[in-house]
């Protein structure tokens, strides 16, 4: 059912940007300075990092987070290359954020392409659940 919520609620887009925002809210009430791509954040749009735009850079004391948010339509775009490049950043964490109807396809890619990611779900509702792969 949650599948069908996430498919049909609108355009990859809007819940993409949906996607965004929880997880920009969630950071931010926990202490991180956020900037973030696609819905005009206050504090900006994040820098690039090689070569490549994250949907969210997020700050705090001594952590660094790149983010990318992705939906079931989204996930399986040509996204490696991309995924690639923030995963392997000089000590920096990255985070996959999905939808929890497409947590099975980001524990694949991440396995397939041994990608050293975390992988997060996140509903809109405000919870953001880490995934164990």
């Amino acid at each position: 059912m949650r599948k069908k919520i996430f498919e049909n609620s609108g355009s990859a887009d809007k819940i993409h940007d949906e996607l965004i925002r929880s997880v920009v809210t969630q950071l931010e009430g926990k202490g991180f300075m956020v900037r973030a791509n696609h819905i005009h954040h206050p504090n900006g749009t994040p820098r690039t990092v090689k070569g490549y735009t994250p949907d969210i850079h997020a700050f705090k004391n001594l952590k660094e987070i790149i983010i990318e948010v992705e939906t079931c339509k989204t996930i399986h775009s040509d996204n490696l290359l991309k995924w690639r490049r923030f995963s392997f950043n000089n000590g920096r964490r990255f985070w996959l954020v999905v939808p929890p109807c497409c947590k099975e396809s980001a524990e694949m890619k991440k396995e397939v392409f041994n990608l050293p990611m975390e992988v997060y779900c996140s509903n809109l509702n405000g919870k953001l659940d880490k995934v164990n792969v």
